[in-house]
Formats: structure tokens, C-alpha cells, sequence
């Protein structure tokens, strides 16, 4: 069911912009200011979605249409906020995919489908679950583009033998990831996507991913065909890697070691094109569309060509921004303030 969500305030706040000549240009618009917090943001053509507490929303920017999916409460959950946000929501035409998360003896991590068409929403049977002590099956990531919807898998564990040798404090043995995949999110089912290993990270462009894995010598990026998982490239990644972005003719890696850096890669071959460096405090998230990267340091959210690495700000927020999503050149971006958060929305110059 389409309909429009009540009880939200439309408004403009001020918010600097600023285009690669340091002039700022008009103010952002506030697609929908909410009371209580919204934890993440995503877009797909014309529209645009926000996980809040208890529901998430997808609204068609172009027609002004939206529509609303309920959170279903999880076992042991309870409002105002039915569990905790997990890690990812992504819109796929008529799909919205969100990750759920509630802990308790064990934390119950989930994913729900939201469709348009119908205006319902629905959890897959395969729930998964970790202990208390961070082991067990998680997902990882989400990430879509077009009608294709991926999602990470990892499974944790620990060595046994180091358990007993520390009379049986598990907390003293670091858990080592042992399994998991990278699976396509169907209607009411998860298929997974062959020969792909454990995903800590996952990207989307057309029908090839990227995804962060962990070899013997350390982490990786790999690129892989859908639906058949056939590996085009992979280049080893020196540190640790925060987040990852793909478009149709980049690659791109926020790695985290000594400082913080951007790494571009060509997807066909593997090869660095070139090393960004970002602010130190830069957060583990990237967006990226065409050439343009986007990440986030600070109240600032920074613009990149990831082809000649010139920066420069594209906003100047009131407060650190939550999430942030680039379609095109429509960037979004999430702020929290006195308890009210605001979906804003802004064209990139250039």
C-alpha cells in the first residue's frame, strides 16, 4: 500500500554546501524530519529510503508517493525501537532489504523484504544467530543495485584447544572467521552465489560484486561475476579495510592502517589506479557513483574524483551525519539533533 506518512514536518535547514571552489551553494532540502533517531539512509533512481525505529520508508522523490513497511518485533524485543539496526538497508526496485539485530542470550540477526507492490513486509526464515561470545552466523553486509539485492554471510569461531589452555575463557581467544558466503536475496528466499568465499564487506554495480575477504596473507578484494560467483580480479589490501564501494569503472577501498586512505583499483585487472588520503577520523563508509567518491569525516561529508584525487567538501553538517547514500549526483545523508533526525537531500555541483 502507497500512502503518505503522517505526522512528518517538511522543512529546509541550514546546512552549508560547499562546491570544489569553496563557495557554498544553495541549502540542502529536508526530505522528512522525524522525531527519534534514524539509523540509515539508501537510494535507488528516484527513490529514497530511511530505516527508523519501529518502520522503514521508502518515498518516491519524483511522484511524492511512499510507502511503509512495519519493523515486526523480534523475539525479545520491545518499542519504542523493535531491536537494533544490522548492517545495511538497500533499495532494489520494487524491494526495500533491511538487517535486524536484537541481543539477548543469543543476538538474533535477520533480514526483512519490504514490497511496494504489495505494501508488506516479511522476514527470511533463515534467521541467523551468534552467542554471547560473538560466535556463530552473522551477516555482514547488504548492498543492491537494480533488482539484484546481495548480502554478506560470515561465521565465527573459536580454537578450541586455545580455550582449554585458558581453563575455558572463551574471551581470551580472539575468534577467527571459519565460514560464510555471499548470497542473493530473493522474494522469500536466499540463494548463495557459488564459489564466493566469507564476505566481510560487499559491493554492486550491474551484475558484478566486490567483496572483502580474509586469505593467509590478509585481507583481499575480489571482483566476481553474478549469478555464476566467477572471479575477474583480486589484489591484497595492506591494513584494514573499513568499507568498500563499486561502480561501473572503479573499485574503491577505505583502508584504515597508520591513517587513512583511499585505494582506487580497476575492477578488469585489479591494478591500483590510486591512493587517496583521507582526514584522520574519517569514518568506514564509502559511496561511490561513476568517478565520484563520497565518505565522511567529521561534521563533513567530502566529494572526491576518484580518478584524479582531487577533494573537495560537499557539506558541512550541523552534526556528525549517521549514514549517507550517493545516486547520481543526488547526495543523501542522515543528521541527528535534540532528539529529531532529518533525511536531507542535496545535488552535487560539477
Amino acid at each position: 500500500m502507497l500512502a503518505l506518512l503522517g505526522g512528518l514536518t517538511l522543512a529546509c535547514v541550514l546546512v552549508v554546501a560547499s562546491g570544489a571552489d569553496g563557495r557554498s551553494s544553495a541549502a540542502p532540502v529536508t526530505v522528512v524530519a522525524v522525531s527519534g533517531p534514524v539509523f540509515s539512509v539508501a537510494q535507488d533512481r528516484s527513490r529514497i529510503a530511511w530505516r527508523a525505529c519501529t518502520e522503514v520508508v521508502v518515498r518516491d522523490l519524483a511522484t511524492r508517493k511512499q510507502a511503509r513497511f512495519p519493523i515486526p518485533p523480534f523475539p525479545g524485543a520491545s518499542p519504542p525501537c523493535y531491536g537494533q539496526p544490522g548492517h545495511g538497508l538497500a533499495v532494489a526496485g520494487a524491494r526495500v532489504v533491511w538487517t535486524e539485530a536484537v541481543s539477548g542470550i543469543h543476538e538474533y540477526l535477520g533480514i526483512a523484504i519490504g514490497t511496494r507492490s504489495e505494501g508488506e513486509s516479511h522476514r527470511l526464515r533463515d534467521e541467523l544467530n551468534q552467542d554471547q561470545y560473538g560466535e556463530g552466523d552473522a551477516w555482514s553486509d547488504v548492498a543492491a543495485d537494480g533488482e539484484t539485492v546481495v548480502q554478506g554471510r560470515v561465521r565465527y569461531a573459536r580454537d578450541e584447544a586455545c580455550v582449554e589452555a585458558n581453563d575455558g575463557d572463551r574471551f581470551a581467544c580472539e575468534a577467527q572467521l571459519v565460514g560464510g558466503g555471499v548470497w542473493r536475496i530473493l522474494y522469500r528466499s536466499a540463494v548463495r552465489v557459488p564459489q564466493v568465499p566469507p564476505a566481510t564487506l560487499v559491493a554492486i554495480a550491474a551484475d558484478r560484486i566486490a567483496v572483502i575477504a580474509y586469505r593467509a596473507g590478509g585481507p583481499v578484494i575480489e571482483i566476481r561475476r553474478l549469478p555464476t560467483g566467477a572471479l575477474m580480479s583480486r589484489a591484497e589490501i595492506e591494513g584494514q579495510p573499513g568499507a568498500v564501494a563499486l561502480s561501473e569503472s572503479l573499485v574503491a577501498v577505505l583502508v584504515k592502517d597508520n591513517g587513512v586512505r583511499i585505494v582506487v583499483f580497476d575492477p578488469p585487472t585489479g591494478e591500483i589506479r590510486r591512493t587517496i588520503p583521507a582526514p584522520g577520523g574519517t569514518a568506514s563508509a564509502l559511496a561511490v557513483s561513476g568517478r565520484t567518491l563520497v565518505y565522511r569525516a567529521g561534521l563533513r561529508l567530502w566529494r572526491v574524483d576518484a580518478f584524479t584525487g582531487l577533494p573537495s567538501v560537499a557539506v558541512t553538517a550541523r552534526t556528525k551525519p549517521v549514514s549517507f547514500s550517493l545516486e547520481g549526483r543526488r547526495l543523501a545523508w542522515v543528521e541527528t539533533h535534540r532528539g529529531m533526525s532529518r533525511v536531507l537531500v542535496l545535488p552535487l555541483r560539477g
